[in-house]
């Protein structure tokens, strides 16, 4: 009995095959992976970093403290391959007093991120030596609270060293901080949450060459018509190629669940505006409309 059951848990499929079969289950519908690795004991070896690939946390939920503690049991190779995309909220509702070893243990936790999005009061000049040591990709954060309030934001620091996406989260970011963006070397895509005033996008798209999007969202009731966009962008004084680049995020910021999607390889505002500009750039679009449409 004990032969035939043993004999029925083999696996009748080449392990190479069958980790393929699992691994694409596991990156086409990441929610199934907690029961999948209840099957074996290989899947669980193949499919548990997936449990941790893309992360979205918050300081003050309790269950946070359950994730680190899972990651600090784990090797740091398996941390540094496993944790690729990570969304931090850092806030300390709970005290007065501003705790910021959660957001220091998280990043240490997780030195292989290539995707953070990281907001709260826990944001400080303190992160810079960790996001430093990081190869950051796509970056989304309020820079004036990393580098400082009183302090100028330094586009030259190392941490902007790999980043292609850059999602600049500060309301009122100065605008000698939005033109010296041009000395980052790797950045193709710009997202401000607020417009920066009209004579700085100019200067910036003549002189990144790089630079394929650039996304601005409205500001309350302002730039949410095509003829409010299209007035911003003349302001810009932009001609040829740069005006294809902007473009104007209807309505509001995209969300949590907006940036998962694209950590997980969909269809994010990026993803979108990229989608959009190629369709102007072959005439499906008119070419003085600015304007993104809301997702579906």
């Amino acid at each position: 009995m004990e032969q035939i059951y043993a004999t029925l848990l083999m696996p009748r499929l080449p392990p190479e095959l069958e980790c393929l079969i699992f691994e694409y289950v596991a990156t086409r519908w990441p929610t199934e992976v907690p029961k999948l690795l209840l099957v074996a004991s290989r899947v669980l070896e193949w499919l548990e970093p997936y449990l941790y690939t893309v992360l979205r946390l918050d300081c003050s939920d309790p269950r946070t403290d359950n994730v680190l503690a899972a990651l600090t049991t784990k090797s740091a190779s398996f941390r540094s391959s496993a944790v690729r995309h990570l969304l931090l909220r850092s806030r300390s509702f709970q005290s007065a007093e501003i705790n910021t070893k959660p957001t220091v243990d998280i990043l240490r936790a997780c030195p292989g991120i290539t995707t953070l999005n990281l907001t709260g009061d826990n944001v400080g000049p303190h992160l810079l030596p960790i996001l430093a040591g990081l190869r950051l990709e796509r970056l989304s954060m309020e820079f004036r609270d990393l580098f400082g309030v009183n302090r100028p934001v330094d586009v030259l620091h190392p941490l902007f060293r790999a980043v292609t996406h850059l999602e600049i989260m500060d309301y009122n970011f100065p605008s000698n901080s939005v033109e010296a963006l041009w000395a980052l070397p790797a950045l193709t895509h710009l997202t401000f949450r607020q417009a920066p005033p009209p004579r700085v996008l100019r200067p910036l798209l003549e002189s990144c060459p790089h630079l394929e999007v650039v996304v601005i969202f409205p500001i309350l009731y302002y730039l949410n018509t095509d003829a409010e966009a299209r007035r911003y962008v003349a302001a810009a004084n932009l001609e040829g190629p740069g005006s294809r680049a902007v473009v104007i995020a209807a309505r509001r910021p995209y969300d949590d669940d907006d940036w998962e999607r694209g950590a997980r390889g969909g269809e994010d505002i990026w993803a979108r505006a990229e989608r959009f500009i190629a369709r102007k750039r072959r005439g499906q679009i008119q070419s003085d409309n600015y304007l993104l449409p809301e997702a579906r």
